[in-house]
């Protein structure tokens, strides 16, 4: 007895290519109906900030900026993407 195929599988081929110190990942899958999936994944912006805390001391920190387009995005006015759901 052999054991159902599991979709989607990963292709040997998917790999992350880095140059001038940005990475981007290409992920193949196979979309279970005899073709592949292509997904490339560019990797966040990340940058040295000097950010400000709440009690005002300043410091610097890694920050990660989403690096596609946001036009079409709904914008999280509080600046919390972790409470974007609570109401």
């Amino acid at each position: 007895m052999t054991e159902p195929d599991q979709f989607p599988k990963h292709s040997p081929l998917a790999q992350s290519i880095t140059r001038d110190g940005k990475t981007v990942s290409v992920e193949i899958y196979e979309d279970g109906e005899g073709g592949w999936l292509l997904e490339v994944v560019d990797e966040y912006v990340r940058e040295e900030k000097e950010v400000v805390l709440n009690s005002g001391e300043m410091l610097i920190a890694w920050i990660y900026i989403y690096n596609r387009p946001t036009g079409a995005l709904e914008e999280i006015s509080s600046g919390d993407f972790l409470r974007v759901n609570d109401i």
